[in-house]
């Protein structure tokens, strides 16, 4: 586990299982600070070899988030979790060409692309 903490608490935390990221967390109140890209730089230093993880196919900037990192749609589900909503798997490999097409279909399952916003996402300012 690694956290970047700013004084009054945990701003960012990452924890990996494996090749798995299993949480990569930031504050809404510490977005746009680079702790999140801080803490992807992490993992792909302690894993070279690879990533893979799970965010809900709704979490359009989540997603957005991995894409700009490298990460490639792998896999999706159309509900098979606690929470029983649609995920994407993603997975980062040193050597996955990024010209992949994400909106593509993966064991059976359409994964719509991420669209841009139709106007920006503001900034939350601390």
């Amino acid at each position: 586990m690694w956290v970047i903490d700013e004084g009054a608490g945990i701003a960012a935390l990452l924890v990996l299982d494996g090749e798995w990221i299993d949480q990569l967390y930031v504050d809404p109140d510490h977005f746009g600070k680079g702790h999140g890209s801080t803490l992807i730089a992490v993992a792909k230093r302690q894993r070279p070899a690879g990533l893979k993880l799970w965010t809900f196919e709704a979490n359009v900037r989540a997603r957005r988030f991995y894409e700009r990192h490298g990460f490639v749609v792998t896999g999706a589900t159309d509900g098979e979790n606690e929470e029983g909503a649609p995920d994407v798997r993603y997975e980062w490999r040193p050597r996955i060409e990024r010209h992949l097409d994400h909106r593509r279909v993966v064991g059976g399952i359409r994964v719509p692309p991420v669209r841009p916003a139709s106007r920006p996402i503001p900034r939350r300012r601390g």
